[in-house]
């Protein structure tokens, strides 16, 4: 799901809604089985074979993501999880050539885009592993294991299957005239969200579905008109977010809009729906502030604002765990609270490409340089 850093116009293709998506895509890790331990005991380097960036696909591919007190990273035939301490706790060859992979909570849903096996790990181990009908374009998990892949399959846009975490599958939906872009699971295990592009040159915009896996009768829709949304993420109290080609908007969770964050007149850089009642934006610097400055706003889930940091450079990613915010900008990572007001700071020898703070904010995972680095 994303990288664009002018969002300024009105997306009416899906080769445009795709295109936004990569400002949530970052460069992909290849990591060894060996670590080896540099400076005193401040920082971990993990032996790297090269980077690239990611050819667009899935919001997460290639993405470190949090995997309860851990670090899971997706890179050429390897699924690896790590700790703050460098110590390797899985690492699985998976052989996949362009991995995409979903974290919440101790789960971790991997594939490969446009493959067809899925594992689901807990805690590192796998628990399920099934093959799909047709090829993988999109997966998540929830917070206890429930996940759901997206496939092409032949007179279908896009069927999406929703699995227990022991592989069985449990529903099924099918998109046949919009355009699939995204999905989550609720946290009850009860309810999947579903956000397709309607690209009618005359009414664009975006519609949302909400299927109640119990019900035969439980599925609602809506339509958004002139936003496109590219990503959305089901909060805890069952309220959701959809980050969006003109903006970010906050639903309850009957689907009546409870605010929204604007993105008019504004640049954004990155942004981060990934967590509940922590919601980031990175925008290039206001008109009165120094040339190639950025700041970073944090929203709760009324889309009131939390907090607010200016940066005199551009940020180059940002990454939420754990209640906090990582600022990736030039050769620093800066993990800031939700109120705006930095914690802690690192440094790295080379300008940063992609890092995520370890829960707690007193360490990071950071890329680098071409190393992937553990600081603390």
């Amino acid at each position: 799901m994303v990288k664009n850093t002018k969002i300024k116009e009105l997306i009416i293709t899906v080769a445009l809604a795709i295109a936004l998506l990569f400002f949530v895509v970052i460069a992909i890790f290849q990591i060894y089985e060996e670590a080896s331990i540099t400076g005193e005991g401040e920082r971990i380097v993990l032996g790297v074979s090269g980077a690239s960036n990611s050819p667009l696909g899935s919001a997460m591919k290639g993405k470190p993501s949090a995997v309860g007190e851990h670090v899971a990273i997706v890179s050429g035939g390897n699924f690896t999880i790590v700790d703050k301490n460098a110590n390797i706790l899985t690492e699985s060859n998976f052989m996949l050539s362009d991995p995409i992979m979903h974290t919440r909570g101790k789960y971790c849903v991997v594939g490969d885009y446009r493959g067809r096996t899925v594992r689901m790990y807990k805690e590192g181990e796998v628990i399920s592993e099934i093959e799909c009908d047709g090829r993988v374009v999109s997966l998540v998990t929830n917070a206890n294991g429930f996940f759901a892949v997206a496939t092409e399959e032949t007179g279908y846009n896009a069927v999406i299957t929703v699995y227990h975490k022991n592989g069985e599958a449990i529903y099924r939906y099918r998109i046949s005239k919009n355009t699939f872009i995204d999905m989550d699971i609720s946290a009850n295990n009860r309810t999947l969200i579903v956000i397709e592009a309607n690209v009618d040159l005359t009414t664009p915009g975006s519609n949302v579905v909400m299927a109640e896996f119990n019900r035969e009768d439980g599925q609602s829709e809506f339509f958004v008109e002139s936003n496109l949304y590219v990503n959305v993420h089901f909060n805890k109290n069952g309220s959701f977010v959809c980050l969006g080609s003109n903006g970010a908007d906050f639903y309850r969770s009957d689907g009546a809009k409870a605010g929204s964050v604007s993105f008019a007149g504004r640049s954004l850089h990155h942004a981060d729906i990934t967590e509940d009642d922590i919601f980031c934006f990175a925008f290039e610097g206001s008109e009165d502030a120094p040339v190639g400055s950025s700041v970073l706003e944090i929203y709760d889930k009324n889309a009131q604002l939390r907090g607010k940091t200016a940066f005199t450079d551009k940020i180059e990613h940002i990454s939420v765990n754990g209640g906090y915010v990582g600022v990736a900008h030039g050769k620093v990572f800066d993990v800031v609270k939700p109120n705006g007001k930095i914690k802690k700071s690192f440094e790295a020898t080379s300008p940063i490409k992609s890092a995520i703070p370890f829960k707690g904010g007193s360490s990071a995972l950071i890329f680098a340089g071409g190393n992937t680095t553990i600081m603390r």
